[in-house]
């Protein structure tokens, strides 16, 4: 005898089996935690400047072209948001979910200390250290 004929001679049974999956079901949904907007941070990275009385002409060419062209093709890097304002410069990056921060800041400590010398009275806002305007 197979399982349809089962169910079929027992309709009982068959309302029985429906009745706790359905049970265990409802039960399951209401214990998973689900949001429906989940708290979800971007992994971000910023890079500032500043270069006092500069006009922002000034510092994209001194300064941000050259940034821009060295933190090009970062592992993970989805977009790079680049800004020049009178005396400064700002850059930000953002990544996928799954990139390690710890190495991509690393790896952008390493490509900032590539740049060529920038201007004298260039500097790095925010205490970074080992780029090369400390020098």
């Amino acid at each position: 005898m197979g399982i349809t004929e089962r169910a079929v001679r027992n309709p009982a049974g068959v309302a029985v089996a429906v009745a706790i999956i359905t049970l265990f079901g409802l039960f399951s949904l209401t214990s998973l935690p689900v949001q429906l907007f989940p708290n979800i941070d971007l992994p971000q990275l910023s890079v500032q400047a500043s270069w006092r009385a500069a006009s922002p002409k000034e510092v994209e060419s001194e300064i941000l072209e050259p940034m821009e062209e060295v933190l090009q093709g970062l592992p993970g890097l989805q977009v790079m948001e680049a800004n020049a304002f009178n005396g400064g410069a700002f850059i930000n990056m953002r990544f996928n979910l799954e990139t390690d921060m710890q190495a991509v800041m690393v790896d952008v400590i390493g490509r900032l200390n590539r740049l060529p010398p920038l201007p004298v009275d260039a500097r790095p806002t925010g205490g970074a250290t080992g780029w090369p305007w400390n020098r």
